[in-house]
């Protein structure tokens, strides 16, 4: 059994809709929702797919907090969903877990299946993983805040996250961390850095090489293998999704909906400081001998070292 769990702050009806059509017998879908205040409208008992809902404060005493930036010391809805499928709901018999935030397109019921299935093995699956070093970070937004919530020396790894998918070795790597030092830290530098630190398993597929952190995009940039990042309104969504597929129910689907649109909650739901493009440069004295420098812009550079590509497989 595999998890898709979707990390959202208020999601519509329309939203849970799309997620109920991933179900299967081979896929378990849950929704984490930020706001413990929000209940998706127009529900009427249905429980295909799972909601989450976590206690912030129970999360935080855990030393689940601190993967958003921006809310420093604060459990959001993924450290609330790594929390729980670690600490509170043990009975999935599940091999890995993606976590998708919610503006993050999918372009059919079959994409992250065929994922999978190209790719069965791997501890992390990203968008990139980008090592970098030491003692004096400088050009990223957000180094300061990693490195004053950061227990251990570097190097340390970057990636985009809005769409990963983690092992349940990692889980409990990720488990071990929050038990030892009650604390994470960054989510764009925790995942890819606690896989270095524990010699875990990272595979970048080329099918999330557009998981991008600023971009329009438009449907003839798309095609049915890749994850998009960011499609920001549910409406959008969908109309892509009928332009690739030729398929009439996500016309349905929207018309036996509430009209409204997400725009609002994800923008909420972004992780990344939305006051600077998410571009970083390292200058070369600062990096690992191992790697070049690295100049982190829309598509992120992804190093290639013949000593780690064995551990970390960059797949083109």
């Amino acid at each position: 059994m595999k998890i898709i769990c979707f990390l959202t702050v208020r999601p519509p009806k329309l939203f849970y809709d799309f997620c109920k059509q991933l179900k299967s017998d081979k896929y378990h879908i849950s929704i984490c929702i930020d706001d413990d205040n929000y209940d998706i409208p127009d529900l009427n008992g249905d429980t295909d797919v799972t909601i989450i809902k976590v206690d912030r404060i129970e999360s935080e005493n855990a030393g689940y907090k601190n993967l958003v930036g921006f809310m420093p010391n604060r459990a959001c809805s993924r450290d609330k969903t790594l929390y729980y499928y670690n600490r509170i709901d043990t009975t999935i018999d599940w091999t890995n877990i993606w976590f998708i935030e919610e503006d993050v397109f999918i372009p059919t019921i079959d994409t992250i299946r065929l994922i999978d299935e190209k790719y069965p093995k791997g501890d992390l699956l990203s968008e990139s993983h980008c090592l970098v070093g030491g003692p004096n970070f400088s050009g990223w937004w957000w180094w300061k805040t990693v490195l004053s919530q950061i227990d251990f020396d570097p190097p340390y790894v970057l990636s985009m996250i809005c769409a990963i998918r983690v092992s349940r070795l990692m889980m409990m790597c990720i488990d071990a961390y929050a038990i030892h030092y009650s604390n994470m830290f960054m989510n764009e530098a925790f995942f890819n850095t606690i896989a270095l630190k524990n010699n875990l398993d990272v595979v970048v597929p080329s099918e999330l090489s557009s998981i991008i952190f600023r971009k329009d995009w438009t449907v003839d940039e798309m095609n049915i293998h890749q994850l998009y990042h960011p499609v920001k309104n549910i409406h959008d969504q969908y109309a892509y999704r009928k332009h690739l597929t030729s398929d009439p129910t996500q016309d349905l689907l929207i018309e036996s909906s509430i009209e409204e649109s997400i725009e609002e909650s994800i923008e909420e739901s972004i992780v990344t400081p939305i006051e600077e493009p998410f571009v970083a440069t390292i200058e070369e004295s600062i990096v690992t001998s191992i790697v070049e420098p690295i100049m982190i812009s829309k598509q992120w550079k992804k190093f290639n070292n013949s000593n780690v590509r064995k551990r970390h497989h960059i797949l083109k």
